[in-house]
């Protein structure tokens, strides 16, 4: 399986960055020939920053790229040639995305751990290649076998596993497993903001209770221990 980089979206990022760059110079121009020398270093130091930030994203999506997923290894791109690493020096490569926060947005990423050296290379970030997630998760399951993880899809079958017992009195079972449901949908959603809220949702759930109910103790006990599973606070920074 061969992944393609999404190169358009970074291009025209890329462009408009440069164009706001373009802007600052005129600003530039405009506040030396005024003699004010405050704007000058705003301007200048804007125009600088955007301009460089500008040439950065379109080097990066103009970058020679290669992933190839197949039965001998992963074929990647370094240094301008092909590499081979054969699935015989991979201790792992694992689907993951680091619960986003408040200050940082994380996104979804496939990494490798080879056998020589323990510490996880970022491959690529999910959002960043046209291939969806399911299917490059198939192709690293067909080929890598037990070294693929794909610990999102492992987060949401541990949400969908969750059970709990009926007391004679407890929490609502439909609004419990609403509340599931949509945990386990957030999963998939990159954004943090939607993230955040289903965590407070679970943390600060209202839930009702019924004649018969879920265990109480063991609910709040699944909340509280998946809660930081799908988006961190300031504290867990």
């Amino acid at each position: 399986m061969e992944l393609h980089r999404r190169r358009a979206g970074r291009l025209v990022l890329g462009v408009a960055i440069l164009v706001v760059g373009v802007l600052g110079l005129g600003l530039l121009a405009a506040s030396a020939q005024a003699g004010d020398t405050l704007y000058i270093v705003l301007f200048g130091l804007a125009a600088a920053l955007y301009l460089g930030a500008g040439v950065a994203v379109l080097r990066w999506a103009r970058a020679p790229f290669r992933c190839h997923i197949g039965a001998e290894g992963l074929t990647l791109r370094d240094g301008g040639a092909d590499r081979l690493v054969p699935w015989s020096e991979v201790e792992a490569v694992v689907i993951d995305q680091r619960p986003p926060s408040r200050q940082e947005q994380t996104e979804p990423q496939l990494s490798l751990v080879l056998r020589d050296r323990p510490d996880p290379v970022v491959l690529l970030h999910l959002l960043d290649v046209r291939e969806p997630r399911a299917a490059i998760a198939a192709a690293l399951r067909a080929h890598a076998g037990d070294r693929f993880q794909d610990r999102l899809a492992m987060l949401q079958e541990h949400i969908a596993g969750l059970r709990f017992d009926t007391v004679s009195r407890g929490y609502d079972p439909q609004q419990v497993d609403a509340l599931l449901a949509e945990a386990q949908r957030m999963v998939d959603v990159v954004l943090r903001v939607p993230r955040l809220m289903a965590r407070r949702f679970l943390e600060d759930a209202d839930l009702r209770t019924t004649e018969p109910g879920y265990d109480p103790g063991q609910v709040d006990a699944a909340f509280r221990a998946l809660a930081p599973r799908l988006a961190r606070t300031a504290r867990e920074e």
